[in-house]
């Protein structure tokens, strides 16, 4: 007789085999949701850091577009793509 796992997709000659396979199973599910876990509450906390940042940068701009009128800002090649130019560019 076969006994068949719904959970690994597989057959095992002994209910046993099969029961080993489906903890090993679970146990590798569980420690990828808690890797995905442990990955979502750093990159949430990374964009809390890039939020306060940003915000601070703003801060400063303003006081400083307050006070002196403008802001300058010059791109070089070796300073970062060309792309970066427009990202500047469209944000005021």
């Amino acid at each position: 007789m076969r006994i068949y796992s719904e959970i690994t997709g597989e057959e095992y000659k002994t209910v046993e085999e099969c029961q080993k396979a489906e903890e090993e199973v679970a146990v590798q599910k569980a420690a990828e949701a808690a890797k995905a876990d442990k990955l979502k509450k750093e990159r949430k906390a990374r964009a809390e850091e890039v939020d306060a940042a940003y915000k601070n940068y703003m801060q400063l701009l303003n006081a400083f577009v307050k006070d002196y009128g403008s802001y300058h800002l010059s791109f070089r090649s070796d300073d970062g793509s060309f792309t970066d130019l427009f990202k500047y560019a469209f944000t005021w």
